[in-house]
């Protein structure tokens, strides 16, 4: 679950961008919640890395020239 990840790298005092990295989040549902947090909060650092390293991918493919 989403919100267990990101209390997990918010406690930690490791690598959290290690964490961030190796951490199973859907990217749909990590730019969802980044998008309800508000700035300057534990949440939003950690959402914002999670996002950096899971970004969502368009899933239309490139036009054809």
């Amino acid at each position: 679950m989403l919100s267990d990840v990101v209390e997990e790298i918010g406690s930690s005092y490791g690598d959290i961008r290690a964490l961030a990295r190796s951490a199973a989040v859907s990217p749909k549902e990590v730019a969802a919640a980044l998008a309800k947090a508000k700035p300057g909060t534990v949440d939003h650092v950690v959402l914002s890395l999670l996002a950096e390293y899971h970004p969502v991918v368009d899933s239309k493919p490139a036009p054809q020239e």
